[in-house]
């Protein structure tokens, strides 16, 4: 899996955007489409791009929470 650099900042970006609140009551799978969508939102994602990013959020979730957590 190679994502874009410029995706992958656009997401950490969003990422530090979303209300930890938030996230921290999503589902995984739901807290992965949130950020995916807000990515989307902003930029235009192909399919095998989203299918990606979602692979590389999920992966990252556990991170991500303990961003929140800690915030």
């Amino acid at each position: 899996m190679v994502i874009d650099p410029s995706i992958l900042r656009l997401f950490w970006k969003v990422v530090s955007e979303v209300n930890y609140q938030a996230m921290l009551s999503l589902a995984d799978r739901d807290l992965s489409q949130v950020l995916i969508q807000r990515v989307s939102d902003r930029l235009f994602l192909d399919p095998e791009q989203v299918q990606e990013l979602g692979d590389y959020s999920i992966s990252k979730l556990l991170l991500i929470r303990d961003l929140a957590e800690h915030n």
